[in-house]
């Protein structure tokens, strides 16, 4: 083990470069944030967040991605209010996001930003309506894409699949094909909103978790692959918690307030 110097106050999140010789990180409650070269141990930039137009200390980091070595897309959420700042060969610049927001997501290589538009409601009829976007330049609309009783949105790892859900299922939409494919129902009515969701490495398999539920979907075939369920004790009952999908999309890891950590290998 070799220790990376340059953290204060400990480290508030980490995340890897695409070729794993980066690793930024921040710290000091977030108003720092980090890049090393994880051969040398060497910090290579130094963010003082702080100093960040529209991000004060404390912001919440909702998402971030990364591109090559030198590339790093941050989103906050400060006082309400979702900033992307985007890092590009060490120079720092705020990309301002169109419209309010209650989420957002991002792809892993920073590349693509979904928003959404409109949240489910009376004066939309209860339908939600999400817009992709590349981060470079957030005011051009890619595509949109709506679902009825819309919760909360994904992106795929390289941003052009897109997963809706609601409380009976997943819409996948791929950017740039007809949207013409039904949603994947869970097959299950009982439980209030909320999950969790996590893409493979490569995109193919999607793992969702919503109360004592996990499903994980093949996402190029449009099907449900597995589905387990918590129900063995009163403490098994509890929601879950805790919830990863392994990176070759085989082995789903999740926990709960019963103090253990369950695999499921997909058959």
């Amino acid at each position: 083990m070799r220790p990376l110097d340059g953290l204060q106050y400990g480290a508030s999140w980490l995340q890897f470069g695409a070729d794993g010789e980066t690793l930024w990180g921040g710290a000091n409650y977030n108003a720092e944030w980090i890049r090393w070269h994880t051969g040398t141990g060497a910090v290579e930039q130094h963010i003082d967040a702080q100093m960040l137009p529209g991000a004060p200390r404390g912001g919440d980091i909702v998402a971030v991605g990364t591109r090559g070595a030198r590339t790093l897309v941050v989103i906050v959420r400060a006082e309400g209010e979702h900033i992307l700042y985007r890092s590009d060969q060490d120079v720092l610049s705020k990309v301002a996001l169109p419209g309010a927001h209650v989420n957002t997501a991002l792809s892993a290589d920073g590349e693509f930003v979904a928003l959404d538009e409109d949240r489910p409601g009376p004066d939309n009829q209860d339908i939600g309506t999400v817009s992709v976007r590349r981060t470079a330049a957030p005011d051009e609309v890619l595509e949109r894409f709506s679902l009825r009783y819309l919760n909360t949105f994904a992106l795929s790892p390289d941003g052009r699949t897109i997963a809706l859900f609601n409380a009976s299922g997943v819409a996948l939409h791929r950017l740039g094909e007809p949207d013409d494919a039904p949603p994947v129902m869970f097959g299950v009515t009982s439980w209030g909103y909320g999950g969790r969701h996590s893409f493979s490495a490569d995109g193919s398999r999607l793992a969702v978790a919503i109360d004592t539920h996990a499903f994980v979907i093949d996402v190029g075939a449009r099907k449900l692959l597995a589905h387990h369920e918590y129900q063995d004790t009163l403490l098994d009952s509890r929601s879950i918690t805790a919830f990863a999908l392994s990176p070759d999309g085989e082995l789903l890891a999740t926990g709960n307030h019963d103090e253990v950590v369950r695999l499921w290998r997909l058959d």
